[in-house]
């Protein structure tokens, strides 16, 4: 349907909408029992991801897993959902040696949809994708779970059809324990089966030696384009520090490119560090002293995980769903979603001794498990004979 005459926003969302609505009719997908136990062994999994232009957070860890699959003698295939003419040949290089079995004949365009054999599992893995993965051929049906997708968007039509996914017959993967306990607290699904991992930080993630003179150096995780990182409280925060610190701190503001207005708007807070090629993450955090890191859905997010393990000292914001994770004063401070707050604990890091104590219990935490032990249960959930 083509309605060219939309032009204010509001038409443009009711068009929108108008397409949600018609590609995510649940209703009138084919009628699926809950997942049926199946026998394990060596298993075609499928997995369904949006169009990506480079692995990155809950597509870099779908990738992961997928690449466990192919390791563990089963086969995974990709099958990017919102893209007809998907080609993953120019990514290759990007994947690096933790996803090296993953070939780009490995990936298949939306436009092969209709052609698709009968897999044994098919994975879900964000949440328009349960809508194309629930119409595919399959035996059983997993949503590995990385956020609480829902609240991506302001009460309407996106909400409800992200919300929806929870009533769907999936088994479902979280991305954490805290995730899972929330998810399952809200949205039962009587008769569906449930597994929580903790993620992992890759051994290229490593503290460098600390530097003795200079500025502190603090990173924000600034994504205006992500409500759920706060990004209004990340520019305030970094204002407030160059009015109380001056020179004595060094803010650099990266993770999604700024446009020029935005730029200008907050420029002399921080510098622009923009996107960080996954290759140049780990020398990236480790030139940090301090990580601020905020998210309001029911997901730590990676960034912390990374930072912890550079040894960087984290600043996070208050949010019970993922204080399974974080322990104020041990592994990070946490402090309320205002200016003051966040300054106030800011400040305390740059007391040499307290940052390094932080630090250290950071590191220590995200050293508690690996990917090969996360990556085991998974497998095990998804009934890939390891």
């Amino acid at each position: 349907m083509e309605l060219p005459f939309l032009k204010s926003p509001a038409e443009r969302r009711l068009y929108h909408e108008l397409a949600l609505l018609n590609w995510f009719d649940a209703a009138a997908l084919p009628k699926v029992p809950l997942p049926q136990p199946q026998p394990r062994g060596r298993l075609l999994v499928r997995f369904f991801l949006p169009r990506f232009t480079h692995p990155y957070g809950g597509v870099y860890t779908a990738l992961r897993l997928a690449d466990a699959v192919n390791r563990a003698g089963s086969r995974a295939e990709v099958v990017v959902y919102d893209d007809p003419d998907f080609d993953a040949a120019p990514l290759m290089s990007a994947f690096g040696a933790e996803l090296s079995t993953l070939k780009a004949e490995h990936f298949l365009p939306a436009g092969k949809l209709s052609a698709l054999k009968q897999a044994d599992v098919a994975v879900a893995t964000f949440w328009p994708s349960c809508y194309r993965a629930l119409g595919s051929p399959a035996i059983r049906r997993v949503y590995l779970v990385q956020d609480y997708e829902p609240a991506f968007y302001p009460a309407g039509v996106e909400f409800a059809l992200a919300q929806n996914t929870y009533q769907l017959p999936f088994d479902r993967l979280y991305n954490t324990p805290g995730l899972k306990e929330f998810v399952e607290a809200r949205h039962p699904l009587p008769g569906s089966c449930a597994y929580a991992f903790t993620p992992a930080v890759s051994p290229r993630f490593c503290p460098r030696e600390r530097r003795e003179e200079g500025p502190l150096r603090a990173l924000f995780y600034a994504r205006p384009g992500a409500a759920r990182n706060g990004f209004a409280l990340c520019f305030a925060l970094a204002r407030a520090i160059k009015e109380r610190c001056g020179g004595s701190v060094q803010c650099v503001c990266a993770g999604e490119a700024l446009s020029p207005k935005l730029q200008s708007a907050t420029r002399g807070a921080w510098r622009f560090a923009g996107v960080t090629p996954y290759e140049r993450l780990p020398a990236f955090y480790a030139s940090f002293d301090v990580a601020v890191s905020y998210m309001f859905t029911a997901h730590p997010s990676y960034i912390p995980f990374e930072a912890m393990a550079s040894g960087c000292a984290v600043l996070t914001n208050h949010n019970p769903a993922n204080a399974w994770f974080f322990r104020p004063g041990e592994n990070c401070l946490a402090a309320g979603a205002s200016v003051s707050a966040q300054l106030s604990a800011f400040l305390q890091l740059t007391d040499a001794a307290l940052r390094a104590r932080i630090a250290a219990g950071g590191e220590r935490t995200v050293r508690q498990t690996t990917w090969e032990k996360e990556l085991a249960g998974m497998l095990a959930f998804l009934g890939v004979k390891a």
